[in-house]
C-alpha cells in the first residue's frame, strides 16, 4: 500500500523491532516516525523509508546494502554510518551537498534527483557506476570526468550546467541530459558505447552529426526541431525512440528501423500513419496530442500491446478491432468518441478513457479481462455495464456525477476504487469488497459509513468533506481547490489531461512552463504549488 496512516505504520515498526533476521523492511508515509536509530539492532539488507518527514536520520549499520530515504525532507545525512551501503536513494529532499561522502566506501549507485544540490565536488574519485542528478542547481560538473567507473548518468533539468566535461566520458552507456544547454553537441561524437541517450528540449542542438552510435538502442529527442534525418536513418539498432514535440518531422527514416518496438510521437501534428504501417515489430505506440490524426492504418500494426490515442479528436475505434494482442489503451480526452468498437478488444487489461462524456457504455461489458479502468471526468455516465468486469482491481470514477453505485457490488476483486467528487449517498454495495486497500469517497453526500466499517483497511479510506447540501459544481477551479486544501503535505503534483487552450495566454504560457518540468508525468512539488493554484483560480476562464 502507498497510503498508510501513522498509527498503522507504527504497528509495523513494533512488529519488526524484535526480529533479528530481515532481508528487507519498508516504512513509508509515517509522520509519527521520529527516529530510526533502533533499526541498527536489525539485520536488514534493504531499508526503504519514503515520505517520513519528521525523523532524524541517525543510523549505524553494517548490514544495510540498499537504503531509500526519498521524500523525507532531509537537509543532511551526517549521522548515517553505513559502511557497506551500495545503493543510496535520496531523491526529493532538500539536500544542498553531502559532507564526508567518502565514508560510503562501497557505494556504486546514488540518486540525488530533485534536491537543491549546487556543488558536487564531494563525488570526486568515487566508485559510482550509476548517478542521478536531475532537477538540481548544478553548474559545474567537472568532477564527473573523474568517475571512470560511471556507466549511467542523468544530469537533466540542470539549466545552468556547463556540460563540456561530458566530452571526457565516452565510456557512458546511458546518458540523460534533457533540458540542458548543449552548445557544442559534437562533444558527444566519441560516445561509441552509448546505448541510451536523452537530449530532449535541449538548447544548442544544431543537428546531430554522430556516426559512432552503433550500440544505441534507446533515443529520446523531444522538441529537437533540427534533428538530422541522416543520423536517424543510421540508427538501425534502435528499439525505443521518443521524438515527441517535433512538429512537422519527416518520418521517412522509420522504414530503416526494423527492430523498433516502442515509438513515442506525442504532439507532432501528425495527420496520418503512412510511414509506420510497415513496422511489424512495433508493440508500444504513443500518438497522443496529435489532433485530427487519421488512425485507419493502425490496423496494420498487429503486434501492438500498448496504444495511446489520448487528445487526438478521434471519432471511433473501428480501426482497432483487428489488434489481437492489445492489452493497454488510452483514449482519454476525445469528447464524444463512439466506443462501440471496444467490444472487439477483449484482450484489454487496462483502459483509460477520461474526459470523454460517453453516451453509450454497453461495449464495456465485453471487456471481461480488464484489470484497470479509468473513467474519471465523464459526466453522468451509465456504469451498469461495469458489473460484468469482475476481474477489475483498479477502478477510477471520480467526477462522474454518480448518484448510486449498486452496479459495482459484483466487483469483489477491487483493490483501488476512487469515487470522489460525486453525489453518492448510499455505499452499502461496497461492503463485500474485502480486497480494497484504497477507497476514495471524499466530497460526496454520504451520511452513513457503517456498511463498510468492517472492511480490513477501513481506517485508511478517505471519507472526508461529506456535504449534505447540493454538491458543489465540479469545475477545474474546484479541483484545484481540493489540491490547495492539502498543500501543506503535498510533495508531488501529477498534471494530466489539462486543456491549456481554455485559459488565457499568460496562464497558458506559465502552465506550459510548469508542465515541462515533468519527468515521466511527475512534477516535484515545492513552492510552485501555491503559485499554480493562484494562477488557475484567478483565471476567469476556469470559473
Amino acid at each position: 500500500m502507498d497510503k498508510q496512516d501513522g498509527k498503522y505504520q507504527t504497528k509495523i515498526i513494533e512488529k519488526y523491532r524484535n526480529r533479528r533476521q530481515n532481508e528487507s523492511l519498508d516504512i513509508f508515509n509515517n509522520q509519527d516516525l521520529d527516529s530510526i536509530a533502533f533499526l541498527s539492532q536489525l539485520n536488514i539488507q534493504k531499508l526503504n523509508i519514503r515520505n517520513c518527514r519528521n525523523f532524524q536520520p541517525t543510523l549505524k549499520s553494517c548490514s544495510i546494502t540498499e537504503l531509500n530515504l526519498s521524500k523525507c525532507n532531509l537537509s543532511n545525512i551526517d549521522q548515517l554510518q553505513l559502511e557497506n551501503v551500495e545503493v543510496l536513494t535520496l531523491s526529493m529532499n532538500v539536500l544542498s551537498s553531502i559532507t564526508h561522502f567518502s565514508r560510503f566506501k562501497k557505494i556504486i549507485e546514488l540518486d540525488l534527483s530533485h534536491n537543491k544540490v549546487e556543488d558536487i565536488s564531494f563525488l570526486y574519485s568515487s566508485r559510482l557506476t550509476k548517478l542521478k542528478l536531475q532537477f538540481n542547481l548544478i553548474q559545474n560538473i567537472q568532477v564527473l570526468s573523474s568517475l571512470k567507473n560511471l556507466k549511467e548518468l542523468d544530469i537533466s533539468f540542470n539549466y545552468e550546467a556547463d556540460i563540456k566535461p561530458l566530452q571526457f566520458m565516452g565510456y557512458l552507456t546511458k546518458l540523460r541530459a534533457s533540458n540542458c544547454d548543449l552548445q557544442g553537441i559534437d562533444i558527444l561524437k566519441e560516445y561509441a558505447n552509448l546505448e541510451q541517450l536523452d537530449i530532449s528540449q535541449c538548447k544548442g542542438v544544431n543537428g546531430l552529426q554522430i556516426e559512432n552510435y552503433s550500440k544505441l538502442v534507446k533515443l529520446r529527442a523531444c522538441n529537437i526541431r533540427s534533428i538530422n534525418n541522416n543520423f536517424l536513418k543510421q540508427q538501425e539498432n534502435l528499439i525505443e525512440l521518443d521524438l515527441s514535440e517535433n512538429a512537422g518531422i519527416d518520418l521517412s527514416f522509420i522504414q530503416h528501423m526494423n527492430k523498433i518496438t516502442k515509438l513515442t510521437l506525442c504532439d507532432n501534428e501528425l495527420k496520418n500513419l503512412c510511414e509506420l504501417s510497415k513496422q511489424s515489430n512495433l508493440d508500444n505506440l504513443d500518438l497522443s496530442n496529435n489532433f485530427g490524426i487519421d488512425i485507419s492504418l493502425v490496423c496494420n500494426l498487429v503486434q501492438l500491446k500498448y496504444l495511446n490515442l489520448s487528445d487526438c479528436n478521434i471519432q471511433n475505434l473501428t480501426a482497432l478491432k483487428n489488434l489481437p494482442f492489445l492489452e493497454e489503451l488510452d483514449i482519454s480526452t476525445n469528447p464524444g468518441i463512439d466506443i462501440s468498437g471496444l467490444q472487439f478488444l477483449t484482450t484489454l487489461v487496462k483502459l483509460e478513457s477520461q474526459c470523454n462524456d460517453h453516451q453509450n457504455m454497453q461495449a464495456l461489458k465485453y471487456l471481461v479481462n480488464l484489470e484497470e479502468l479509468d473513467l474519471g471526468n465523464n459526466e453522468a455516465i451509465d456504469i451498469t455495464p461495469l458489473q460484468y468486469l469482475t476481474q477489475l482491481t483498479d477502478l477510477q470514477l471520480q467526477y462522474c456525477y454518480l448518484q448510486e453505485v449498486s452496479s459495482l457490488s459484483p466487483l469483489c476483486n477491487l483493490e483501488y476504487l476512487d469515487l470522489s467528487y460525486n453525489y453518492i449517498t448510499y455505499i452499502e454495495p461496497l461492503k463485500k469488497m474485502t480486497q480494497l486497500t484504497e477507497l476514495w469517497l471524499n466530497v460526496n453526500k454520504i451520511l452513513d459509513v457503517t456498511e463498510i466499517q468492517q472492511l480490513p483497511y477501513y481506517d485508511q479510506f478517505v471519507l472526508s468533506e461529506q456535504d449534505e447540501s447540493t454538491p458543489r459544481e465540479i469545475t477545474l477551479a474546484n479541483k484545484m481547490h481540493a489540491i490547495y486544501s492539502t498543500i501543506s503535505s503535498l510533495r508531488e503534483l501529477r498534471i494530466k489531461y489539462v486543456n491549456v487552450q481554455s485559459v488565457s495566454n499568460s496562464v497558458k504560457s506559465k502552465t506550459t512552463y510548469l508542465l515541462t518540468q515533468q519527468i515521466e508525468d511527475h512534477l516535484q512539488f515545492t513552492n510552485i504549488a501555491t503559485s499554480l493554484f493562484q494562477l488557475l483560480s484567478n483565471n476567469e476562464a476556469l470559473q
